[in-house]
């Protein structure tokens, strides 16, 4: 096991890292404890791409050591603690924790149910546990912020004792944009004394999901068992007839490997428009008549909308509604296809504000009208900070 110190210097450097499938982000923090709280102070961010391709790092552990090694020939310190972010935390993982070997075995056992994630995730944990074996080391989960679903919203129509014997019913992800994007949005709200209680976030990146949120809980999202489950995403299919899949099976042949492939690889925005996975190639195809390309954008756009309506239900009303991820916080046209499909809930888009960018110092930017019964927003989903919120406690004690 790692040693770790028992305490922080008066200030001190946190370092947060989000491994995905072909992508490490980073973000570094200078820390200061206050009385009974902990300043934070960016010092740099970054992203590493193109992770598994040629004449790039093979994987987001060897991401993390090349980058570590340059800060090492650059003789910057070492940070004084790290956050990671694991996708899936399953019914066990259920808040930030210290990793240890136990918690590194757990987050292993759960590899098959977010295979493009936890991986990378825990092949991460390991290296910083290798490399910095005095560095306090935390893990943060995706799955946290919606183990306040509720029964009925977390269960598959399973046989009971099957699934209490394989943890089989719908966890969530995203959580951690969820969580600052909802925050920020009631922060919003309540400055501009607005009714701010029952919430609806929409994450949409190359993953997506949406999520309902009651007095600041996660009572519903679209993703379940694993991040498959429920929007048409970049390369994931979302909801699908499992009847499709049994027939794919038995008349066609395909193996749970070629499922799995199919699924998460080749569907989605991808497969639909048979162009790209990227709103922004499939906006410039439609805007020349490009069929497939409009198809797979107005597809996105209903699976989303429909989603929101469903949560309308689930919360008997919505107060607001946020977008954020790449494609929420910078495709006008795509809220603006969302939007025209939400006016019988109380959406009013007001279009010269859903053309501005999201400003940068603020991260919040106002899309709706001024008579729209529902705001409607952009947040930028800083999902670095919400670590660093995630573990503060641990920190507040690591430093008295």
């Amino acid at each position: 096991m790692s040693t770790v110190p028992d305490t922080f210097s008066p200030a001190h450097t946190l370092l947060a890292l989000n491994p995905g499938s072909a992508t490490l982000k980073f973000a570094q923090f200078r820390t200061t404890p206050n009385a009974d709280s902990i300043t934070e102070f960016p010092i740099a961010e970054g992203t590493v791409e193109r992770i598994g391709q040629a004449g790039h790092p093979a994987t987001p552990a060897d991401a993390f050591r090349e980058l570590l090694e340059g800060w090492q020939d650059q003789q910057q310190p070492v940070p004084d603690a790290i956050v990671c972010r694991v996708v899936m935390g399953g019914e066990t993982l259920r808040e930030a924790t210290r990793v240890t070997p136990e918690v590194i075995e757990a987050i292993r056992a759960l590899e098959p149910l977010a295979p493009l994630h936890n991986p990378p995730a825990r092949e991460t944990l390991e290296v910083c546990q290798t490399l910095l074996p005095d560095v306090s080391l935390f893990a943060v989960f995706d799955t946290a912020f919606h183990r306040t679903l509720p029964e009925v919203a977390f269960t598959y129509g399973l046989p009971r004792l099957l699934c209490q014997q394989y943890g089989l019913r719908r966890y969530g992800f995203h959580g951690l944009a969820h969580q600052w994007v909802s925050s920020r949005l009631y922060e919003r709200l309540t400055e501009q004394q607005k009714p701010a209680e029952r919430l609806i976030t929409c994450h949409l990146g190359s993953g997506a999901s949406v999520c309902a949120i009651l007095h600041g809980q996660s009572i519903d999202t679209s993703m379940g068992f694993t991040p498959l489950e429920g929007l048409v995403m970049g390369t994931r299919s979302g909801d699908v007839d499992p009847g499709l899949l049994l027939h794919l099976q038995k008349t066609l042949g395909y193996s749970p490997d070629d499922l799995e492939r199919l699924l998460n690889r080749e569907s989605g925005l991808l497969g639909v428009s048979g162009i790209s996975n990227d709103v922004r190639d499939l906006e410039a195809q439609a805007q020349v008549g490009n069929p497939p390309a409009k198809l797979a954008l107005d597809l996105f756009a209903y699976r989303v909308a429909k989603t929101i309506g469903a949560y309308y239900v689930a919360l008997e009303g919505v107060d607001a509604i946020a977008f954020s991820g790449g494609i929420g916080e910078n495709g006008a046209a795509m809220r603006e296809r969302i939007c025209r499909r939400l006016k019988p809930i109380g959406v009013i888009l007001d279009s010269e504000r859903n053309s501005r960018a999201v400003p940068p110092d603020v991260g919040t930017l106002c899309l709706s009208s001024h008579e729209s019964p529902v705001s409607v927003w952009a947040i930028r989903a800083d999902e670095n900070r919400q670590m660093l919120e995630e573990i503060r406690s641990f920190l507040l004690k690591l430093s008295l």
